[in-house]
């Protein structure tokens, strides 16, 4: 058996270490970056034989809409910043939901069942991000122009007859 040289510091000595390693020490289990690191190991020939581009630094940069979304003051502005920066990232979605579904997909066995329903849930849940954005977006926008703004009446065209006058009333209209 180990002697420890403090044992009361070092039993409970965390400094150093991630949530995740702390929770996976007590509950005995590997880390999430084990599990990561394992899988790599174990796909390596896959991974020789076809490869995966690195993980851009940014895909999609969002400071330009960040930048802009500084500068709004209206419910207006907002909302097509907001809208402008859903629509730059809806393929990346898109795809990312295709790809989980698919990924999901590929787990055959009944004993996988729980990762394939995390990743169709995932999948699900992008998606369902964006509807809840653009549903925030649509709500501001109808706060503040529902109802519609106050259309100018047409003005009659000067080639065109005055329109009818209006029928005389036929008299008391009959309560109920």
């Amino acid at each position: 058996m180990e002697l420890l040289l403090h044992p009361d510091f070092e039993l409970y000595d965390n400094v150093g270490h991630t949530s995740d390693q702390i929770h996976s020490a007590h509950a005995g289990i590997a880390t999430t970056a084990d599990l990561h690191r394992w899988a790599r190991r174990d796909a390596a020939a896959l991974l020789q034989r076809h490869g995966l581009p690195s993980p851009p630094s940014r895909a999609l940069d969002l400071r330009p809409f960040e930048a802009t979304l500084a500068q709004t003051t209206t419910t207006a502005e907002i909302s097509v910043v907001v809208l402008a920066a859903l629509n730059a990232a809806d393929q990346i979605i898109s795809d990312l939901n295709t790809f989980l579904t698919e990924a999901g997909d590929r787990y055959h066995s009944p004993a996988l069942t729980e990762p394939r329903r995390f990743l169709w849930t995932a999948a699900a849940g992008l998606l369902a991000c964006m509807n809840d954005a653009a549903e925030g977006v649509e709500i501001a926008l109808r706060e503040t122009y529902d109802p519609a703004p106050a259309r100018p009446a047409p003005k009659p065209s000067p080639d065109l007859p005055p329109p009818p006058p209006s029928p005389p009333s036929s008299g008391p209209t009959p309560s109920r």
